[in-house]
């Protein structure tokens, strides 16, 4: 009996111990799935092109879901003769421009990099490491800035600055802590640095200015249609009056012809009458025969 309760015993401890070395098994085989993808991802970021990409895909999605598609253009050509392209420019209605918009660049710039080379000085606690990542992004941040200004800035055609975009929040805050960046590139490039957040915020403006200004051109349109209204009614008017009295004159022509036959019926009264068909040939008046005229 005791030989059968320790087997039975060992049995399930084996099988308790087997099943959690599978779970195990299992979720290190995930986790090893998990740090390939990782890797995955690392190197699909390392590489310039498709930093690029991931930051206009972000952009374009952001576009997306605030504006209409008619209120953008997407790899737009800002200067003639000139193969650079803008990631979007904003179509900004004005009248006195050549195709009655300004166009606002902006443009997306990811260097993950150097913003990677941030963090991981500041968890080694390297602080010559970070000074030197720092710097090493400042550097960058300015590049870019002077850069989207020589390429994409062309007043009158397009507004006196442009936006560069960051497409992550800590890269954004990144570059913000950095001391007297944003201000250099907006006083110095014309350039407005803008994260996720920020430049949400600042399209929905634009929308929905643009949307105010649809209404007051609809306004002043509908405006200009009720004045002609107007006019066509005061000729209306002035019709009315003349056939009012016109009318008024028909009337007053009528009422005196009803006197004045009146007045000689009564003159007449007295004087015997001829019947019709010898009235009518003592006056030489022809009247045809009822059955001769339905023939």
């Amino acid at each position: 009996k005791l030989d059968k309760s320790l087997n039975e015993r060992l049995d399930n401890s084996f099988k308790t111990i087997g099943e959690q070395l599978q779970n195990l098994h299992k979720n290190l085989g995930e986790l090893q799935s998990l740090s390939v993808g990782v890797d995955s991802l690392q190197k699909t970021l390392s590489n310039v092109k498709t930093r690029g990409v991931f930051g206009e895909i972000q952009l374009s999605n952001i576009l997306a879901n605030t504006m209409d598609k008619s209120q953008y253009e997407e790899q737009f050509v800002i200067k003639e003769n000139k193969d650079e392209r803008v990631d979007f420019a904003i179509k900004i209605p004005d009248k006195d421009a050549k195709d009655n918009f300004l166009y606002l660049p902006i443009d997306a710039k990811f260097p993950s990099d150097m913003y990677l080379h941030i963090v991981n000085a500041s968890n080694e606690k390297n602080q010559e490491a970070l000074n030197r990542a720092i710097e090493e992004l400042r550097r960058a941040i300015e590049k870019q800035a002077k850069s989207i200004k020589d390429k994409y800035i062309d007043t009158p055609k397009t507004t006196a600055f442009a936006i560069l975009f960051l497409p992550t929040e800590a890269l954004y805050a990144e570059v913000l802590r950095i001391d007297g960046l944003a201000e250099k590139c907006q006083n110095e490039y014309n350039i407005i640095i803008q994260g996720p957040t920020t430049i949400t915020a600042l399209i929905n403006s634009f929308s929905i200015g643009f949307k105010y200004l649809t209404v007051n051109k609809k306004a002043f349109e509908i405006g200009k249609t009720l004045e002609a209204i107007k006019g066509q009614y005061n000729i209306f008017s002035d019709l009315i009056i003349k056939t009012k009295k016109k009318l008024e004159d028909a009337k007053k022509a009528t009422e005196d012809l009803s006197f004045r036959n009146e007045q000689i019926n009564k003159k007449l009264k007295n004087i015997a009458s001829l019947p019709s068909v010898e009235s009518n040939k003592q006056l030489e008046i022809n009247v045809y025969d009822e059955e001769e005229v339905v023939d």
